[in-house]
This record gives C-alpha cells, sequence and structure tokens, in this order.
C-alpha cells in the first residue's frame, strides 16, 4: 500500500509543477494533500472505479482544437493513435 500513496504524492507533485507551482511548494503541496488524505480515510478500504471513457472522450473532443495534439495526449495520458481514433468516432460521414 506504501507504493501506491508513494505514487498518488509524486503525481499530485507532478501535477502541481505542471500548473507552475514551484517543485518546493509543489512537494509542500503534495504532502500535505496525502496527510489529510490520511487523516481523514486512513483505515479505510475505498474502491475508486476507473476514468468513465466516454466522458474523457467528450472532453477530449471539447478540447481538441486541431493543432494541440501534444497538449491533449499529454494531458489524458494518450497516444496520439488513441486521441486519433477518438476523435474519428464523433467525425460525421460526408
Amino acid at each position: 500500500m506504501s507504493d501506491q500513496i508513494d505514487q498518488i504524492a509524486a503525481d499530485i507533485e507532478t501535477i502541481a509543477v505542471k500548473f507552475g507551482l514551484s517543485e518546493q511548494l509543489a512537494s509542500d503541496l503534495s504532502s500535505a494533500v496525502i496527510e489529510r488524505i490520511r487523516s481523514n480515510l486512513g483505515g479505510e478500504t475505498y474502491y475508486i472505479p476507473k476514468v468513465d471513457k466516454q466522458r474523457r472522450n467528450n472532453l477530449i473532443r471539447s478540447r481538441f482544437n486541431g493543432v494541440n495534439h501534444a497538449d491533449i495526449c499529454s494531458a489524458f495520458n494518450i497516444s496520439k493513435s488513441t486521441l486519433y481514433r477518438i476523435l474519428a468516432r464523433n467525425m460525421k460521414p460526408r
């Protein structure tokens, strides 16, 4: 379980840096979030469902502007081929 908590903390830190926080502030934020989770939920077991792919795909389509391939792929942690597949499913036949 500690490996999972460590991974969550690292993910929080990475996201915080992407939002423009310094590495130190991102680390402090990550520690504070993990501590809050432990304080409020420690000792409990929770099920966290996977991402609703239809909702995610709709969000991807709404954010895609034709030129932001790399940004979308990075934000949603998907490959370009997955992005193209998602976009193709929404295209109307001509």
